[in-house]
């Protein structure tokens, strides 16, 4: 009996030495490799006067968005800007409605309940595959448009089926510790 209780023993023990082994980020690294080659290659090719930062990694409120993007560094650029709701438009493909120029009237000069309409967006895929962004974005973005008939929400564009919707941005200050808000792609001018 001692002698199994001693193999269990040294099991667990070995066990948790192994756990405790640095995690292998190799595949993290290469993806997000990959992903920023992508960026740069979209950026270079680009024939619009836009180029754009990589996204956020967690997800964030409005206001820390807007001071995310004022400070970042990337590219060796600081000059980082949260975009606009028709900046935003420019990344969405495959759907004719919401993509810039299309059906839907949102954009930086109409910004209140009517100029939405079910041209703005598109059918929801449900596919992890399948994103309506050129940047291959599967989340919800913000922009700084302020929607012009409530102060309290700001245009935004998810990425999934192409909506461009609105978020409630007034939220954030009540709860200041709450993780939840949206992810953020900075933009500047070339």
């Amino acid at each position: 009996m001692n002698k199994i209780y001693s193999v269990i023993c040294f099991c667990s023990i070995f066990m948790l030495i192994l756990s405790c082994e640095e995690p292998d980020y190799k595949s993290e690294i290469e993806n997000a490799y990959s992903q920023a080659e992508q960026l740069i290659q979209y950026n270079n090719n680009s024939t619009d006067n836009l180029y754009w930062s990589s996204v956020s990694y967690d997800e964030m409120q409005w206001h820390k968005a807007k001071s995310y993007c004022d400070d970042l560094t990337e590219f060796g650029h600081t000059d980082w800007l949260l975009p606009t709701i028709s900046e935003l438009r420019s990344l969405i493909k495959d759907c004719a409605g919401s993509k810039s120029g299309g059906s839907c009237s949102v954009n930086d000069d109409c910004l209140s309940d009517s100029c939405w309409s079910s041209e703005c967006y598109c059918e929801d895929k449900n596919s992890a595959y399948f994103s309506y962004s050129k940047l291959s974005d599967h989340v919800t973005l913000w922009s700084s448009s302020e929607h012009a008939d409530d102060y309290r929400t700001v245009w935004v564009i998810n990425f999934t089926n192409a909506k461009v919707g609105t978020h409630d941005k007034s939220w954030d200050t009540k709860y200041e510790d709450d993780p939840k808000g949206l992810y953020v792609r900075c933009v500047r001018y070339k």
